[in-house]
């Protein structure tokens, strides 16, 4: 077969292939739930733009959730050992503000899991970028979709 037909005969068969295949169709998310590998931030009721870093490991009963970067981000320790427990959540500069949440000191955070998207909400103790001499409180809501 001289070499012209079977570079015609090789495009044929590459364009009924690419003719055959589709894209998968697009993820459904049900309301109040995120798209997988997505995560949305509040902190003293401001709302921080979405979060498409996000990085879940299991570990037993132990799920480590962590959204953004070392510099801006989140990291949260969920318990499913008896029910769901957030055992720590690291807020690093997500709105000006750095701080943690620690189990058994202070309010207990609520933990509420959806499909595969947690929702946190607490209280962390930390620091302002305004004044970042001054220990303050701050409430955050975390969602995050694993």
């Amino acid at each position: 077969m001289p070499r012209t037909m079977r570079a015609a005969a090789l495009m044929l068969v590459t364009g009924a292939l690419a003719g055959c295949s589709s894209t998968p169709p697009a993820e459904s998310v049900k309301s109040g739930q995120l798209a997988a590998g997505t995560a949305s931030v509040e902190v003293n009721a401001d709302r921080l733009p979405p979060v498409t870093a996000v990085s879940c490991s299991t570990v037993e009963s132990f799920t480590t959730i962590t959204t953004g970067d070392d510099k801006a981000g989140a990291t949260l320790m969920v318990n499913n050992a008896k029910g769901l427990v957030a055992d720590s959540v690291d807020i690093r500069d997500l709105g000006g503000f750095t701080g943690s949440y620690l189990r058994d000191l202070g309010k207990p955070a609520d933990v509420t899991l959806a499909d595969r998207t947690y929702t946190v909400t607490g209280t962390a103790v930390g620091f302002t970028a305004e004044n970042p001499s001054a220990r303050v409180p701050a409430q955050f809501t975390i969602k995050v979709s694993c």
